[in-house]
């Protein structure tokens, strides 16, 4: 894919960026050249993944579908909603495990997911092969939410 977040965002795409691309330009961040960047498109049920190199101009490797949250999006501590930004994978769960493998408590139940295509809402609220990420960290207080945690993504 020779798409990079300035083209795709050219195109009208909306995205799901947190304060902390605007705010790098502000206030420093750490430098995490050549990791990996993720962003959500709420409105196209997409994740986007970008290599950080640099971090100015990130270069898009891969689009993957997502199911987000009914709830909507928004960082509230244990509102079941999508969060908002741009994210660093910070660990990976269920790598190398079937596509729609079921996790408890991060761990394999050996189960298998049904796939939904259509915009079904199901009593079922299973998390499936994931990623755990880490928000984008500026100087500003109380900019990002903690994500990283656990109990809140697996």
């Amino acid at each position: 894919l020779s798409m990079t977040l300035r083209d795709i965002t050219r195109n009208g795409a909306i995205f799901i960026i947190l304060l902390s691309l605007l705010l790098t330009l502000r206030y420093p961040i750490q430098s995490r050249a050549n990791e990996l960047v993720i962003t959500i498109d709420v409105s196209r049920q997409k994740l986007f993944l970008f290599e950080n190199v640099p971090f100015e101009n990130p270069q898009l490797i891969n689009m993957y579908p997502v199911s987000t949250s009914k709830y909507g999006v928004g960082n509230e501590k244990n509102s079941m909603k999508t969060p908002l930004g741009t994210h660093f994978i910070a660990e990976k769960i269920g790598d190398g495990a079937k596509i729609s493998t079921i996790f408890e408590l991060c761990e394999n139940t050996g189960e298998i997911a049904e796939i939904y295509t259509d915009a079904k809402d199901i009593k079922e609220d299973v998390i499936t092969t994931r990623i755990l990420w880490s928000p984008l960290k500026t100087t500003v207080k109380f900019s990002v939410v903690q994500l990283y945690r656990k109990f809140v993504s697996c």
